[in-house]
């Protein structure tokens, strides 16, 4: 499917009331401690030299929040319609796939090629959404979808039971899932903070939700046991999307030819993840905590001890993977 039809289907689907009920968006707003002076080499008045921990966070105002979107969220079985050609469209661009072929010779084709981790998500996301597209378009009496989220269950042509089941949650990521692997980034996480590891730990998270939450998957594929496929070796951590705060001047404590130290970013009393931007040698990384060292005892609660604790990052892990995309 052209590029611009997939565009055209994917604009329908965020511009409607979808975007704020289905689709899940990641929150990251930028932290950055008052430094002395300010960009333009004026003193900074808001800098206290007894308190260098003082910091300023940027929340970001979203026009959508206004936006009067057309209702798409109780129509259903016009959403997985439209979310499947999306796909598909999608799958057939990105694996040079013929036009054409059906829907069970694609699978198998993207079962073979299923060898990264996108490649694995994209395999068994088309898996999943091709049982419902599938059961909607020629057996719609074994489609149930309620608060509890989707039973199917029924027969093709050929005599071949399929059967799927997933609680509501899943419906959430698995459509989200869609729309992050055919936009190429994660919606909410600006350009300045992309990195193709959160990318990717981002879209494991979502789909090891989706792993979660499905109860009973069966179709033609002979092969494979009703299991989905699993992330089997992740080179990296699954990154949670959910609140991120990006520490964009990160206090520096110490560094050596293997390691470098920074102040621990204290997101325990706002329950977010911090991730810390770092510029060595004219590049810009992004790492998240989750794959740092931390000193942190979470049982200390004088705040003047934790700001004591510190996070240590491996300079091995400055690399593409975590390297912000320009």
């Amino acid at each position: 499917m052209d590029k611009k039809y997939q565009n055209a289907i994917k604009d329908v689907l965020i511009q409607s009331d979808m975007s704020d009920y289905v689709f899940i968006r990641a929150n990251v707003y930028p932290i950055r401690y008052e430094e002395q002076f300010l960009a333009d080499g004026k003193p900074n008045p808001y800098y206290d030299p007894d308190n260098p921990y003082l910091y300023t966070k940027t929340i970001e105002l979203r026009d959508v929040l206004f936006a009067k979107p057309s209702k798409l969220t109780n129509a259903w079985v016009a959403n997985n319609i439209l979310i499947f050609e999306l796909f598909d469209g999608w799958l057939e661009e990105r694996y040079s796939l013929e036009e054409g072929e059906s829907f069970k010779k694609r699978l198998d084709n993207l079962k073979a090629l299923a060898i990264s981790e996108l490649d694995i998500m994209a395999f068994n996301l088309y898996r999943i959404l091709r049982i419902i597209r599938n059961g909607i378009q020629h057996n719609l009496s074994g489609v149930e979808h309620d608060d509890d989220g989707y039973h199917v269950a029924y027969k093709n042509r050929q005599g071949t039971e399929f059967y799927l089941e997933f609680n509501e949650d899943v419906t959430r990521y698995l459509y989200t899932l869609c729309i992050c692997l055919v936009q190429g980034y994660v919606e909410g996480v600006i350009k300045a903070f992309r990195t193709k590891g959160h990318y990717v730990g981002m879209l494991a998270f979502y789909y090891d939700k989706i792993l979660s939450g499905v109860s009973i998957i069966e179709d033609d594929l002979m092969d494979i046991d009703g299991n989905i496929l699993p992330l089997d070796g992740l080179s990296h951590h699954i990154i949670n999307p959910s609140t991120r705060e990006v520490i964009c001047n990160p206090i520096k404590r110490c560094e050596d030819e293997a390691c470098v130290t920074f102040a621990w970013f204290d997101t325990e009393m706002n329950r977010t993840i911090a991730d810390y931007l770092i510029q060595i040698d004219g590049c810009k990384y992004l790492l998240p905590e989750e794959i740092g060292t931390t000193d942190v005892t979470m049982d200390e609660r004088d705040d003047k001890r934790r700001r004591e604790f510190s996070i240590r990052f491996d300079k091995s892990l400055l690399c593409d993977l975590w390297m912000i995309e320009e």
